[in-house]
């Protein structure tokens, strides 16, 4: 699955591309909510990413960090195998502005001037680019790699839906309420 025209640091990123899901990771490392999740996050996208299996679930991640070196360093210090919305650019501000999803602290210079959502949030999406969840943060805290099952299910019967498109990213914006 592919985010059409968001360029992506995919360094480590083994098999990237290939999951039916894809979940954005608005976070920072400066976030207490964002510091106890993301470890979970990590483990489970490990436990479902194994060798030699094909990758079920993609994340990438969309930094609230104040650098482009606060961001290497928190994804070199605390992600798994990532891939990760280039610190600089319009990109990330655009995803933030999309979903409505940013840290309080930059809502005025992200342009949202009503926020559905804070970090850590975790925006599920299917091969179509639509929202499966706006949940992904509460669905792995309480059902672990169960969510990922769950979200798959969703992703193919939604790919069934709509012809099973990889491209294109008009998904809806999305309304949920939130922390940080």
């Amino acid at each position: 699955m592919r985010l059409p025209g968001v360029p992506l640091l995919t360094a480590a990123a083994k098999g990237f591309g290939s999951a039916p899901c894809l979940a954005l990771y608005f976070s920072s490392s400066w976030c207490p909510e964002c510091k106890d999740f993301t470890p979970l996050l990590k483990s489970t996208y490990e436990s479902v990413n194994t060798a030699g299996q094909p990758n079920r679930l993609d994340v990438v991640y969309v930094s609230s960090d104040g650098s482009a070196q606060e961001m290497q360093d928190c994804m070199d210090r605390s992600h798994a195998a990532w891939a990760a919305v280039p610190f600089d650019g319009d990109h990330r501000t655009a995803l933030k502005q999309r979903y409505s999803i940013c840290a309080m602290r930059e809502m005025s210079a992200v342009g949202v001037s009503k926020r559905v959502d804070g970090i850590p949030s975790l925006v599920v999406l299917n091969p179509s680019c639509d929202v499966i969840t706006l949940k992904g943060v509460a669905d792995i805290r309480l059902k672990g790699a169960a969510a990922i099952d769950e979200w798959t299910a969703k992703a193919g019967q939604s790919a069934t839906e709509t012809g099973g498109s990889q491209e294109g990213f008009d998904g809806p914006v999305c309304r949920k309420g939130g922390p940080c």
